[in-house]
């Protein structure tokens, strides 16, 4: 620990990345406590022209996270977070300001002043410095004839991606032999075919779906549906899938 108090870190997560989870985990490793301040909607309407994932839901995947003892929504009305910055420093013990992606010194940070103010340290390249930017993961959809995919992140052993499934849709009952796999719902009602069982996951629920298990998933609600995926295996591909029941007569 190189602080004796809180750590504040501050973005626009939308959407979470890995360099993200990397500047928590290291910001966490800092002090006593990390607070993370993420930018109101309004902010990043002004800063890209969209939201892909609005506050509340932003808040509630930070404040998940190991090491994240507490998530707020930005206050200011400029592209800064110094009125926030001086808000929580008047009710908690801010030991250090961290930054990372392409933030390398005070001359870079608008709220160096007013880190100053307060007596608040600041630290760089928190996380290993910009790796992938949240902007960058909107868009390349794949097509299929269920809705789509994207894939947002691929590691040794694990696959991040995001599957949109239309109204009325169903995706193919189907297993894998190299992978498990891990859903979660961000929009919309899932309902889960998982060997014998049947089952409706609503949003922000999650289920796990093991190796080699018959499974499927299909959208029976009046809206779209959104499921957050990641495959676990030494062999994530998708020509690893077996079906066994498909409306569209793949193989």
């Amino acid at each position: 620990m190189k602080f004796d108090g809180a750590i504040v870190i501050s973005g626009g997560f939308d959407p979470i990345h890995i360099g993200h989870l990397r500047m928590i985990k290291d910001a966490s490793k800092l002090g006593t406590k990390l607070i993370v301040i993420a930018n109101c909607d309004r902010f990043l309407v002004d800063k890209k022209g969209y939201v892909f994932m609005p506050i509340e839901e932003r808040l509630e995947i930070l404040e998940s996270f190991d090491g994240v003892d507490r998530a707020v929504e930005s206050i200011d009305d400029d592209m800064t977070v110094c009125k926030t910055i001086e808000w929580l420093a008047k009710d908690e013990d801010i030991a250090c300001f961290a930054n990372g992606g392409d933030r390398r010194n005070e001359d870079d940070i608008p709220e160096s002043f007013v880190c100053e103010k307060y007596g608040i340290e600041m630290e760089f390249n928190v996380g290993g410095g910009k790796i992938q930017s949240s902007s960058s993961l909107v868009g390349g959809e794949v097509k299929k004839p269920w809705g789509s995919y994207k894939t947002f992140e691929k590691g040794n052993g694990y696959l991040l991606k995001r599957m949109t499934i239309n109204q009325g849709e169903i995706l193919s009952l189907q297993s894998h032999e190299n992978r498990s796999e891990f859903w979660y719902v961000s929009e919309g009602v899932a309902t889960v075919e998982c060997d014998d069982n049947t089952f409706d996951l609503k949003k922000h629920e999650s289920t796990n779906i093991p190796q080699k298990s018959k499974h499927r998933l299909s959208n029976n609600s009046n809206g779209i549906l959104k499921v957050i995926e990641v495959q676990i295996g030494d062999l994530l591909s998708e020509d690893d899938i077996t079906r066994y029941e498909d409306r569209y007569a793949r193989d």
